[in-house]
């Protein structure tokens, strides 16, 4: 009993020093770089993954804001247009001042509005499902970067 007391200060690797004399434990060490190696090396990989991933969606947003603009410029001219053309229409029927250049205004303020709704449904919609993506990659990345850590553990659990 009195051995085994005088043994519990002992870490178990001095305890087996001890009782089998010094081993060459060096291997054990280049298994823990390679753990190490493998997990660093698993870790960039996600975080390059990660950082094109949220590059990428950043520059469709970009490309999304562009477009919803140039298509608001678009509908706004498109509009102007059709105006022109009902006026001048009306003009060389001579009925310019009648109630029929109204109602070509009103039904091409209709037209427009359901285009601008339109245009900005797809907006909401698109920058919506970027923002999904994000969540996505970031939640995937957060998964895989806790296996990496997970694995990382058991293998240097296991060479312990």
């Amino acid at each position: 009993m009195a051995q085994t007391s005088a043994n519990a200060g002992m870490s178990a690797k001095d305890y087996a020093k001890q009782q089998l004399g010094n081993l060459d434990l060096s291997y054990l060490n280049n298994e823990r770089n390679v753990a190490n190696s493998v997990y660093n090396t698993a870790k960039s990989s996600l975080e390059n993954n990660l950082n094109n991933l949220i590059e990428q969606i950043n520059n469709n947003r970009a490309d999304t804001r562009k477009n919803f603009n140039s298509g608001r410029a678009t509908i706004a001219e498109n509009a102007y247009n059709a105006n022109r053309v009902n006026e001048a229409d009306l003009a060389s029927r001579g009925i310019g001042n009648s109630g029929l250049k109204g109602l070509g205004e009103v039904g091409n303020r209709m037209e427009t509005g359901q285009q601008y709704s339109n245009l900005a449904n797809k907006f909401y919609s698109t920058m919506t499902d970027l923002d999904t993506s994000e969540k996505q990659g970031r939640s995937q990345y957060d998964i895989d970067m806790q296996t990496a850590k997970n694995t990382l553990n058991s293998t240097l659990a296991g060479i312990d």
